[in-house]
């Protein structure tokens, strides 16, 4: 008898479906994004990018209308909220610059991830995971420099120094991509053999889990996160800052007590407190910090994840 599947199946919806999907969720993720900006283009983290990513992987060419549908109109929406004086015509024309760019970028990294998984033994998973890590960190850094470019050749956004805004673009970036599509990836393809052996990495372990101890550690993690924020800006020192890297201690509690989708479960939620209390404690000046945070977590539950299932198949 088969299993019965649990997972979100998007591999049967038409081209219509699936771009609905696309553009619903990508909307939503850009809506959480622009309540955790710290500064105009730019927030903690940029879950739209993790989302593009992982639907251009899982579905190739099938993702793109629904993804350029999804930047052409919140391209209007925030031409809207930043109160431009563009045109119509002009915010359209930003917004394909920033399509091509966009979509470009991360169908390009997804098919040469993809090209990698082929040719990599199913038991390797920490070597694919690696390369999940470095093709990520080249496709957003890729983007993060053409999508500025495309802004400002738009006049959408005017700059002073290029470099001050590619670093807090990319990192953003880095932390949707490394945070959310594996994740995502989870979600939509795991009734693909292809898609479950690559990225659910935790499949090798027991599904059952126990809400109070995931809960417990989530609190743990939030607590922490509260606590360090709080003395930083308390004290103004960057050092106090770093000790944001404390956060890490719940989640690789999590990682090696809970299944898979746990550890899924935490980095999102951290990842979106760390934007909240960015804003409610005002440490913007430490932003730089607190992303790098949150790419070091993603790094290193994911590596430790694909470490355990190599283990077990070895």
């Amino acid at each position: 008898m088969e299993q019965q599947e649990s997972v979100i199946s998007l591999s049967k919806l038409g081209s219509v479906g699936l771009s609905f999907v696309i553009f619903i969720a990508w909307l939503a993720l850009w809506a959480v994004a622009m309540l955790m900006e710290y500064a105009p283009h730019a927030s903690i983290w940029f879950p739209p990018a993790g989302l593009s990513f992982a639907f251009l992987f899982a579905f190739g060419l099938r993702a793109i209308p629904g993804i350029v549908v999804s930047i052409f109109i919140t391209g209007i929406l925030a031409n809207l909220l930043y109160g431009s004086q563009q045109s119509l015509t002009e915010t359209l024309i930003g917004s394909l610059y920033f399509s091509i760019a966009h979509v470009g970028s991360y169908g390009i990294a997804a098919y040469i991830l993809k090209w990698v998984f082929r040719f990599t033994a199913a038991t390797n998973l920490v070597f694919k995971v690696l390369w999940f890590l470095i093709i990520g960190s080249v496709a957003t850094l890729l983007t993060s420099f053409l999508g500025i470019h495309a802004l400002i050749l738009s006049d959408a956004l005017v700059v002073e120094s290029f470099a001050e805004v590619l670093m807090p673009w990319w990192v953003g970036d880095l932390a949707g991509v490394l945070v959310l599509a594996p994740v995502v990836l989870a979600l939509i393809s795991s009734d693909q053999n292809e898609f479950r052996e690559h990225l659910n990495i935790g499949a090798a372990r027991s599904p059952m889990v126990d809400p109070q101890s995931v809960f417990l550690k989530v609190m743990l993690a939030i607590v922490l996160l509260a606590t360090t924020m709080a003395l930083t800006k308390w004290t103004g020192s960057s050092s106090v800052a770093l000790l944001i890297f404390l956060v890490a201690i719940p989640l690789v509690w999590t990682v090696k007590s809970d299944p898979a989708f746990a550890t899924g479960i935490m980095l999102i939620v951290l990842s979106f407190f760390t934007a909240l209390f960015v804003d409610i404690f005002a440490v913007m000046n430490y932003a730089i910090i607190y992303q790098f945070a949150l790419i070091f977590m993603a790094c290193v539950a994911w590596i430790s994840l694909a470490s355990h299932k190599d283990k077990v198949f070895n």
